[in-house]
């Protein structure tokens, strides 16, 4: 009798043990499961994030090409270049006194109607504007912000768009005339975006807008500046290789 309920006794603890280590190991399962589960959602958050995040920047992509492809932004940028050349070819063949007298009056209406008459700029000015109205009015063009802005004028100002003019005898190293390339497409690039945003420019009459003429008065200080880098770079290079 005593083997009897010690036999039963330890089939009970056995029995206990197993339904025990049972409970224990489909809680862990069960654990594991929901820990895959939690996983697998971060993870597939994290892939819906990724996947919606490119999708935006394929969106704005074609955002950008479709402004860059108008015609509205096509007849502004190439307004705003052929005003700018206008300038600095005019402003350029101007004496040291001529010039240090446009910048003493750059805040003179008077003084600055007749420069830009003189520059032979006024019906290229008044272009502008209506090549600025119809840029601003362009629903697309709305919806970029400042950078997607500036990006879009760099892409048009783009270096590798520029014609390689032939040297004079003088050796042209490519670092140097890159880096002269670079900071033209900047400083054209700032200036057509200035310019876009100067309220006036020449909205009725003769009269010239400050703010143009100021962007324009930067933009060529801008590129003379870009030229002396470029010819500092060269004489650093022909010392370099003992030219």
């Amino acid at each position: 009798m005593f083997y009897f309920n010690f036999k039963k006794k330890v089939f009970y603890f056995v029995v206990s043990i197993l339904t025990v280590s049972t409970v224990f190991i489909g809680y862990s399962c069960t654990s594991d499961e929901y820990d895959f589960m939690d996983n697998s959602s971060e993870s597939g958050l994290t892939v819906m994030k990724s996947t919606q995040t490119l999708k935006q920047r394929d969106c704005r992509d074609l955002l950008l090409d479709s402004v860059a492809e108008s015609d509205e932004f096509l007849d502004y940028v190439l307004e705003a270049k052929l005003v700018m050349s206008k300038y600095c070819v005019y402003v350029n063949s101007l004496s040291a006194i001529d010039r240090d007298e446009l910048k003493y009056n750059i805040n003179d209406d008077e003084y600055l109607e007749n420069f830009v008459n003189k520059a032979n700029m006024l019906h290229d000015m008044q272009e502008l504007i209506v090549r600025r109205r119809n840029l601003l009015a362009n629903a697309q063009f709305g919806k970029l912000d400042e950078q997607e802005k500036m990006e879009l004028m760099a892409t048009f100002f783009d270096s590798s768009n520029r014609v390689l003019l032939k040297d004079r005898g003088e050796t042209l190293y490519s670092n140097c005339w890159e880096a002269y390339q670079s900071e033209q497409n900047r400083a054209e690039s700032k200036a057509s975006l200035a310019m876009l945003g100067c309220l006036c420019l020449i909205e009725s009459g003769p009269g010239a807008c400050l703010c143009a003429l100021a962007v324009l008065e930067k933009l060529d200080d801008d590129l003379q500046n870009a030229k002396r880098n470029f010819n500092d770079c060269q004489e650093r290079m022909d010392d370099k290789h003992g030219n």
